[in-house]
């Protein structure tokens, strides 16, 4: 029984890579295990099936331990490509961030500048509503000290008519008097106080604006950054994707590349060899009735057809 055929270390990795590339391994293993005529009755027999065995796990553990070897050395050459390209990628993110930091301090001073504005149109409006209040009294006022003047001279023109009257008509007309006095004092006062309720609720509604657009400008503020850093973020991550693929797909082209060449020389090689062969062949033969240097003149000769039909079958 014959052991495994050697395994070329400049071809494995071509075997590996190519598709199918295993096979012709392979299969000299399964043509040895095919040719092994089995013979259990003995000993000797029993013990050349076990080498048998023996001699294909061997085989296969020295065939996969030099894939492992391959996928090791291009394990720790990604490696230094990942750390490579992670050091770059850091770099430059922070090179964008530098180049864009004059446009974000600009945009947040601009964002600055528009609530402060907003704030003084509040506090305007506030002004404004608050002078308004104070006239709106003072008219009030106003109207209350003409209309007791005119009580107080409707009243004199009637106590003069009225004076000849009788004492008790002119003491029930001044209990009416003041009791109308007081009605008209204690419905100004009711009136005024809601004026001032009023205005109180002005005020309140005035500043809770003030402080809810204050709070909308500042969430619209902190929504535009967030928008900022997430457009920022996903096109750092859509960036980095279209890299990787076309790494991946560089590297795939490469790999396909190399197995291609890796399987036209070996294609080339074992064409050589059987030519090579079949030459030989026929230069022994041609021995048999000639020496060997003009046995190798004829064989060459019909390899450049220049003897009339006669050909070499390869």
């Amino acid at each position: 029984m014959n052991d495994l055929i050697e395994i070329e270390e400049t071809t494995i990795l071509a075997a590996f890579v190519a598709p199918a590339g295993l096979d012709p391994l392979i299969q000299q293993a399964k043509d040895l295990v095919d040719g092994f005529e089995h013979n259990v009755d003995s000993a000797a027999g029993r013990a050349r099936t076990a080498s048998l065995a023996a001699k294909v796990a061997k085989f296969k553990t020295r065939l996969d331990s030099m894939g492992k070897g391959l996928t090791a050395d291009w394990k720790a050459k990604s490696k230094v490509v990942d750390n490579s390209r992670k050091e770059m990628r850091d770099t430059l993110d922070l090179l964008k961030i530098e180049a864009r930091q004059p446009l974000t301090e600009w945009e947040s001073a601009e964002l600055e500048k528009e609530a402060a504005a907003e704030a003084e149109r509040v506090q305007a409006q506030i002004n404004n509503e608050h002078e308004l209040a104070i006239l709106l009294n003072e008219k009030i006022d106003m109207e209350r000290a003409a209309q007791a003047q005119v009580d107080k001279e409707q009243a004199a023109c009637a106590l003069k008519v009225e004076a000849e009257a009788a004492a008790k008509v002119e003491a029930d007309r001044l209990i009416r008097e003041k009791q109308i006095a007081d009605d008209a004092r204690v419905a100004a006062e009711q009136k005024a106080a809601e004026e001032a309720e009023r205005h109180i609720q002005s005020v309140k509604l005035a500043e809770a604006a003030r402080v809810k657009s204050e709070a909308d400008a500042k969430a619209q503020a902190e929504e535009s950054e967030r928008q900022r850093v997430r457009a920022a973020e996903q096109s750092i991550i859509d960036q980095k994707a279209a890299v990787d693929r076309a790494e991946a797909k560089a590297k795939a082209e490469q790999v396909k590349a190399e197995a291609d060449a890796a399987a036209a020389q070996e294609k080339l090689e074992a064409n050589k060899k059987h030519v090579g062969a079949i030459r030989k062949a026929a230069k022994e033969s041609l021995m048999e009735i000639v020496d060997e240097a003009t046995a190798k003149k004829i064989v060459l000769a019909i390899s450049n057809k220049l003897i009339a039909n006669v050909t070499i079958t390869y």
